[in-house]
């Protein structure tokens, strides 16, 4: 299972991916504009 995590800032969108199962986690950001929220959802 996978948890993803966002903070939602007015200019940026800070993320965390965390697999429940082994651990390991991603951070990243990205801008937070309606396309780039979607294509974070969908590649995660």
């Amino acid at each position: 299972m996978n948890i993803l995590a966002l903070d939602l800032g007015k200019y940026k969108t800070v993320f965390c991916d965390y697999n429940c199962i082994n651990g390991e986690h991603e951070f990243g950001k990205v801008k937070t504009t309606p396309r780039n929220i979607h294509d974070l959802i969908v590649e995660k």
